[in-house]
This record gives structure tokens, C-alpha cells and sequence, in this order.
């Protein structure tokens, strides 16, 4: 061989090795490869047209996404009044509830979002005095980069349909230790056993809400709401998170992340709002990879998870 191609040869199997030990660390950490080849058929793959694996939504559906939170933030007002003085709660009120519920909650009823308790407390924002926590029953993923089939399980499950992760990969499209799921899947996969597709029992639909349909002041607000007012019905929903090496926000116990860049799933399963300055959001964290989360079952203020969901998306 000669020097030239000698030369070559190490030069290639110099960044092949650079490359490999920093897909490693990135995967170590969180689930996902970035920008792995776009022309092998297994799994999702995400581009550099695509980084971040959010894939192609159509106008429809990003819209779809939008119109539900509208609603959602509005339910979450009405409750919010209903819990500052139920008798505050008018008949439009009730109408717009219930217009919610046939919409996006059919196996909710009016309750879960209209106290109908006796009361005049002071309330500041949109969710206050208000908690819920579902315990869902999570597993730990069994790949590393199962993270949103672990995340698909734990609501399932919690609403008594148990499907295994190996099922949850298929309809994200994943393989064991390929790269992850691309957003676009997920709510599919959740909807696949829905009611509509005669699968199960459960009234219930899915839909993806996206940052880029949000004004960048109104997405954190938004993100919550979404969020409580579907788990006020009684379900879960995934957020899609990224972290970033240096900043001050993070998921409990990845503060010491040694990647650039980590993007992960998670499950949402309750919040509370008693504190108006700090809400809390309750999740699970699936992470097979990470031995410092006890319990999985951890919590972060609706802020720092606004922060981590702003470039990514909520599933609810």
C-alpha cells in the first residue's frame, strides 16, 4: 500500500472512530442518534434536514394540533374559575366543556374539569389550586433508544391496554439500538389503539402540538395547559425534550450530561399548581441508561419543561 493511500486509509478509520465514539456518548445518555445515514432501512432516521427529529407534519394535522390546545386552554380557564367560585361558572362555560369533552375527552366527564366545590380563593394563572398526579405504571425501556415506546406503554397501561415495547417499536418504526422516533409517530402510535380503529373501548385521540404553531411568548402557557387538561381527563401525554450541555434547564438527574445534545421522551402524568410562582410538572422517566433517577417517577417546574419542549413538541 502505498504512503498516499496509507495515509488515506487512516484518515477514514480516524473519523469513523471520531464519529462512532460520539454517536456512543450521545446514546449513552439519551436514547437518540443524530444524523445517522439516511439510506439504510432500519428504523427512523434523522438528517441534517432534519436534526431533530420532528419529521413532516401536514397543515392539517399542525392545525389540528392548535385548535385542540385553543380549546384546552380555555377548559383549563373555565376550571380554573369554577375553582375560585363555582357559581362563576355560566352556562357558556359548561357549553364550552362539554363541546371539549365530545371533541378530544369522550371518556371524561364534566367534573374532571368544573369544580363544583364552594369557594373564593385568589388564583393568578391559568391552573392554580389545581393538582393531579396518575401514576403511570412505567417500565424501564429495554433499548436504549426505546424512549418513546416505553413513553406510548406507560399511558397505555394506565389505561389498562398492555402492549409490549417491541409492539410500541414497530409503529414508531424503530429497531433495538437504531436511532429513535422521529415526533411525527408518536401520536399515531398512541391513536392505533383507539376506539376509531377498533382496537379497544377507549374514546380517545392524539394530536401533536408544535412549537412553530405557537408564538414563541405563548408557548410555554400553551404547552401546560395542553397538558393538564388532558391529564385532568385521565390520560398521560409524551413530551419530546431536548437538552443542551450549559444551560440551566435540565430533566431531574441529567445535569452532569457529558453530550452536547440530548433529546428524549418522556411520560406526563400529573402537575401541580398550588404554588401559582412554580408549578410543578410530574413525569416518567423510561431511561435505561440512567442509574441516579430512583423511582423514575420525577418532577420539574412547568418552566424548565417548557424550556426543554420549545424546539420540540408535546404529544397530548
Amino acid at each position: 500500500m502505498s504512503k498516499k493511500n496509507l495515509k488515506i486509509t487512516s484518515t477514514i478509520l480516524s473519523a469513523t472512530l471520531m464519529i462512532s465514539l460520539a454517536s456512543f456518548t450521545v446514546f449513552a445518555e439519551s436514547q437518540i442518534y443524530t444524523n445517522e445515514d439516511p439510506n439504510s432501512t432500519e428504523g427512523q432516521y434523522f438528517t441534517a434536514e432534519d436534526p431533530r427529529g420532528i419529521g413532516e407534519f401536514t397543515d392539517k394535522e399542525i392545525k389540528d394540533g392548535l385548535e385542540k390546545s385553543d380549546m384546552a386552554c380555555e377548559v383549563i380557564a373555565i376550571r380554573k374559575k369554577s375553582i375560585s367560585n363555582s357559581k362563576s361558572v355560566t352556562a357558556k362555560d359548561i357549553a364550552k366543556v362539554k363541546d371539549y369533552i365530545k371533541k378530544y375527552a369522550p371518556d371524561s366527564v364534566e367534573d374532571d374539569y368544573i369544580s363544583k366545590e364552594k369557594g373564593d380563593i385568589s388564583v393568578s394563572a391559568i391552573g392554580d389550586w389545581q393538582s393531579k398526579n396518575l401514576h403511570l405504571p412505567g417500565e424501564v425501556q429495554e433499548y436504549g433508544n426505546y424512549c418513546a415506546p416505553a413513553s406510548i406503554q406507560a399511558i397505555l397501561k394506565h389505561k389498562g391496554l398492555s402492549k409490549t415495547q417491541t409492539e410500541l417499536a414497530k409503529l414508531c418504526g424503530i429497531v433495538p439500538n437504531g436511532s429513535g422516533t422521529i415526533l411525527y409517530k408518536v401520536a399515531p402510535a398512541l391513536n392505533y389503539y383507539n376506539k376509531a380503529s377498533g382496537r379497544s373501548n377507549l374514546s380517545y385521540k392524539y394530536y401533536t402540538l408544535l412549537p412553530s404553531a405557537v408564538q414563541a411568548s405563548e408557548w410555554n402557557v400553551k404547552m401546560a395547559d395542553s397538558a393538564i387538561a388532558t391529564i385532568v381527563g385521565n390520560y398521560g401525554v409524551v413530551y419530546d425534550v431536548h437538552q443542551v450541555k450549559g444551560s440551566a434547564h435540565y430533566l431531574q438527574g441529567y445535569s452532569t450530561m457529558v453530550s452536547g445534545n440530548i433529546y428524549h421522551y418522556v411520560a406526563g402524568e400529573g402537575f401541580d399548581s398550588s404554588d401559582p410562582s412554580n408549578r410543578i410538572c410530574y413525569y416518567y422517566d423510561s431511561n435505561n441508561l440512567k442509574d441516579n433517577l430512583g423511582d423514575r417517577h420525577m418532577h420539574v417546574t412547568f418552566q424548565t419543561m417548557g424550556v426543554l419542549t420549545n424546539d420540540m413538541g408535546l404529544v397530548y
